[in-house]
């Protein structure tokens, strides 16, 4: 029986963004057209009595999903980012109640995107920025041949890395985009995105560790394709690629973790085979992990045609450097 792909289809993102002025990117609200006018057409408008008229425009987070029903999914990304105040519930739950199905996520991608940017740079008054990554990531294509298809992943809430919303895979930043050759999980591909137009690229993970006979339908070492196809769908964004002496560390460090969490489980709950497995897995990783130490370093260290320059300050205790496009030495 097929196991059906899990994530979103980067084709069923069909709502684009738009970028506004500059003096507007703190508050594109302030560029959505008409917006008092269209609220008043609002059925239940006069429910709000004197809001309507005295301070609809700072006031209009306490209207419900309905009164919204006329604006577009850029219009009513524009008016969420522009206040801080909380959104009735029926709006906050549309961005940020988890998703079951994939295929209805649209809203809740744009509240990734912010807050990837938030929790790693602690920046949220840049709404063109977000356009632009929204756009990248819908766009996103990697060149591994007409076999493989990618689906888009995230955490769950405001995690800045761990288990994602659909696949329930472990992804080293905010997002993953998950590759699938004929079907089939292959590769995980983590990253997150920041403030200032900086992508971090956290994770290049194969699937499985045996049997990975696709790799010999690429063209090209997979490092050096993903790093491509990320220099080529944002082509506003400085790319920094993880370290990989520094990310065994820490992955090292978040298994031993979470190993002390499931043994302390385990002992209040003796009889419990599921805490006795997971404990003999994370054992099993550990010790693989202890083994490959040196291969995720050269691993890492080697983007092809693609030169290592600067290294960014650590994030998280994570080393990164800026790959550099205009110095790619020819293939």
């Amino acid at each position: 029986m097929e196991v059906p792909m899990k994530g979103i289809a980067l084709q069923t993102l069909n709502s684009s963004l738009h970028a506004v002025s500059e003096a507007n990117n703190a508050k594109p609200s302030n560029e959505v057209p008409d917006l008092i006018c269209r609220l008043r057409r609002w059925r239940s408008a006069s429910e709000y009595g004197e809001l309507i008229d005295q301070k609809l425009r700072e006031e209009y987070h306490r209207f419900p999903l309905d009164a919204f029903a006329a604006f577009s999914f850029d219009e009513l990304c524009k008016l969420k980012y522009s206040t801080i105040m909380m959104m009735s519930r029926s709006v906050d739950e549309l961005f940020g109640n988890p998703k079951e199905d994939a295929d209805f996520a649209e809203h809740e991608v744009v509240r990734k995107v912010e807050n990837s940017m938030w929790r790693y740079s602690f920046a949220g008054d840049n709404w063109n920025e977000v356009v632009e990554a929204h756009t990248a990531i819908r766009n996103f294509s990697l060149d591994f041949g007409s076999e493989f298809e990618i689906r888009l992943d995230y955490t769950t809430g405001c995690n800045q890395f761990g288990y994602s919303q659909f696949s329930r895979t472990f992804l080293d930043g905010v997002f993953g985009f998950l590759v699938h050759h004929k079907g089939v999980h292959v590769m995980t591909i983590g990253f997150s995105v920041l403030a200032d137009r900086k992508i971090l690229l956290q994770q290049v993970q194969l699937k499985e560790r045996l049997g990975n006979r696709w790799l010999y339908k690429l063209s090209k070492p997979r490092l050096e394709l993903v790093v491509g196809a990320f220099l080529q769908s944002f082509p506003k964004h400085k790319v920094y690629l993880v370290d990989g002496r520094s990310l065994h560390s820490k992955t090292i460090g978040d298994y031993r973790d979470a190993l002390h969490r499931t043994e302390e489980k385990r002992r209040r709950s003796p009889h419990d085979k599921d805490y006795v497995e997971e404990c003999r897995l994370l054992n099993e990783c550990l010790s693989h992990l202890s083994e490959s130490k040196e291969r995720i370093t050269r691993f890492y260290a080697d983007a092809g045609r693609f030169h290592l320059g600067e290294m960014l300050e650590s994030i998280a205790g994570l080393r990164y450097y800026k790959i550099e496009n205009n110095v790619a030495i020819a293939a």
